[in-house]
C-alpha cells in the first residue's frame, strides 16, 4: 500500500517532468515563432521544472528546491517580458 505522502510526491514529480517536457517541446517546435527572448525564457522554465522534479525526487533539501524555483520564476519573468516586448513592437508605428 502506498502512503499519501509518496503518492503526492510521485504526482508532483510527474507533473514537473511533464511541464518541463512541454516547455522544451515549445522551444524545439518549428511551428512556434515567438522569438529568442521567449525561447530563452522557456528554456529557463523547462530547466526550472526539471530541477524541481530532481530536487523533490532526491530530497536534496530546501536550498536546491529554492534554486530550482528561482530558475522557474526567472523563466516566467523572461517569457512575460518577451511577450510584452513583442506586443509593444507590433503596435509601434514605423
Amino acid at each position: 500500500m502506498i502512503d499519501s505522502d509518496s503518492l503526492i510526491l510521485a504526482l508532483n514529480v510527474g507533473a514537473c517532468l511533464l511541464l518541463a517536457t512541454l516547455a522544451a517541446w515549445a522551444v524545439l517546435d518549428e511551428r512556434i515563432h515567438e522569438g529568442c527572448i521567449v525561447r530563452a525564457g522557456l528554456i529557463l522554465v523547462s530547466l526550472g521544472f526539471a530541477g524541481i522534479a530532481v530536487a523533490l525526487l532526491h530530497g536534496d533539501g530546501l536550498l536546491t528546491l529554492q534554486r530550482a524555483m528561482g530558475l522557474l520564476h526567472a523563466g516566467i519573468i523572461v517569457v512575460l517580458l518577451g511577450r510584452e516586448w513583442r506586443a509593444h513592437r507590433r503596435h509601434k508605428p514605423m
